[in-house]
């Protein structure tokens, strides 16, 4: 299936070849799996993870290696002194978080997946395990002092980059690694703004939409850094919120995409490929972010109309895509309907090389673990 076939490769070559849009000696697989699935696979409770994050690092790798993929996603670690005012309690299938002096019910863990902490109630302040303020929202051009921007070598004074490079250790030269800094335009004014606030600033208040975006791409860039100096090959920006499926392209190409150009400009001179998740409808974009510069884009999600085939003639010959098959397929569908969506999306994508077959996003946390281990097959089958 593949053309100008390379010779044998390690996972951490193949991806770097991919990334660099030449041959591979079989198509690599690259999908976006997070603590949530790996906990679905080895029978584990996801609520053990969020009250111990450090557990969903070895689970993450330990499910990487079983399923054969050539790389991994890693995030920030949390501060050590994360939980010195939390006590976590557990209600049914729910996870809540107390204040350790008020006994106060301040927030909960979304324990659906992404793990995230959210207050329970307005005016409610506290930190999340990473060290940023939950509960605080900008309401005037005043408050944006109250953002915090950490600096890189804070992130390890902090304690946040030990499980980071120790992970880097453990996976060694074995696999492709790329640190996750998002959050670089439209999820960072959400987070300050609220999600209706945030799409009337686009347009009623734009100059402190663009305000509070300039402190995004300050804050993402340390954190950048940060795992950059920590060794990873690789880093994942982007916003879940930057697609036409939320704003339109004059929106993206006024606000957003000035500032993943000046991250992945940053990056690329500290030395690292950068690449780009773009969730929802994305087709209206496909050349803005190929100007971007960044080496790869990733997602390409069938459900929200994007197609590999026309992704590749677009942007194939200027970046690697990534991605490609439908979350819904691997969640509900059967090993040999994910095995067949995996091979067309290779067929289309893979030729010429610049082309790793991964989830369309995050792989849903109780996908069944034969529909993984069927994406991975179809890859071997692509020789």
């Amino acid at each position: 299936m593949l053309k100008n076939k390379a010779p044998a490769m390690t996972s951490r070559e193949r991806m770097f070849a991919a990334m660099e849009l030449k041959p591979t000696d079989v198509v690599p697989v690259y999908p976006n799996i997070l603590p949530d699935h790996a906990c679905h696979v080895f029978g584990m409770d996801y609520r053990d993870v969020l009250e111990n994050p450090l557990l969903g690092y070895d689970l993450t790798i330990k499910a990487g290696r079983a399923y054969g993929f050539d790389g991994l996603r890693v995030w920030m670690g949390p501060r050590k002194d994360w939980k010195e005012d939390k006590n976590f309690v557990r209600e049914g299938e729910d996870l809540f978080v107390h204040d350790k002096t008020t006994g106060e019910r301040i927030a909960q863990f979304d324990v659906q997946g992404g793990g995230s902490m959210m207050p329970l109630r307005d005016g409610v302040f506290t930190r999340d395990k990473w060290g940023f303020p939950i509960g605080q929202k900008v309401k005037t051009a005043s408050d944006l002092g109250k953002i915090e921007i950490v600096k890189a070598s804070d992130y390890f004074r902090h304690g946040q980059m030990e499980p980071v490079e120790k992970f880097i250790k453990q996976v060694g030269h074995e696999m492709f690694v790329a640190g996750i800094c998002c959050d670089q335009s439209m999820n960072f004014l959400l987070k300050q703004r609220g999600s209706e606030q945030a799409l009337t600033d686009l347009i009623d208040n734009p100059g402190l939409a663009r305000k509070i975006m300039a402190i995004a791409l300050e804050i993402s860039i340390e954190k950048g850094k940060a795992f950059i100096q920590a060794g990873v090959d690789a880093l994942y920006i982007g916003d879940s919120y930057a697609s036409c499926s939320v704003i339109s392209p004059k929106q993206y190409r006024e606000f957003c995409f000035p500032n993943y150009c000046k991250a992945t400009e940053e990056f690329h001179r500290l030395g690292v490929k950068v690449y780009q998740h773009c969730c929802g409808n994305c087709n209206p974009l496909l050349e803005l972010v190929a100007d971007e510069g960044v080496d790869a884009i990733e997602c390409l999600d069938p459900t929200s109309g994007m197609d590999v085939a026309d992704a590749k003639r677009r942007v194939g010959d200027r970046v690697c895509l990534m991605g490609g098959v439908s979350c819904i397929t691997l969640f509900k569908g059967n090993p040999e309907d994910v095995r067949m969506e995996s091979l067309e999306c290779i067929r289309k994508g893979a030729f010429n090389g610049g082309f790793a077959l991964g989830s369309a996003c995050e792989i849903p946390p109780k996908t069944p673990v034969a529909n993984v281990k069927a994406m991975v097959q179809a890859a071997k089958e692509s020789v």
